[in-house]
């Protein structure tokens, strides 16, 4: 599964921050997008190192590293399934002349 990353190579100006603000018809001064671009800025560099991080292990985790293996035991067939269902009824907690017995749930009221 391919991602798309956008690496950030330059930081963000207050001109970019301005621009941002009036996409989200905020009002900001410039002490604010001062603040604002470094603080986005450092979010930008964390997310950037999560993704690398997020990387690197995908690629260890390759199959020489973790083979494929099947962990599902095999079937077995414990009792043969005879044609006329004699056994299915043995086989149900309870039971009586060839038919499984199951408490009522409908009534004729």
């Amino acid at each position: 599964m391919a991602r798309n990353t956008i690496y950030m190579t330059q930081k963000l100006t207050s001109d970019d921050i301005k621009k941002l603000a009036t996409l989200s018809r905020l009002a900001t001064t410039e002490e604010e997008r001062a603040k604002f671009a470094t603080e986005i800025d450092s979010i930008l560099a964390y997310v950037e190192t999560i993704n690398t991080a997020a990387q690197g292990a995908q690629h260890s985790q390759s199959k020489e590293t973790y083979p494929h293996r099947n962990i599902m035991r095999d079937d077995e067939v414990k009792r043969e399934v005879v044609e006329d269902g004699t056994i299915m009824p043995t086989l149900a907690p309870d039971h009586q002349d060839g038919y499984v017995k199951v408490k009522k749930i409908l009534s004729q009221d």
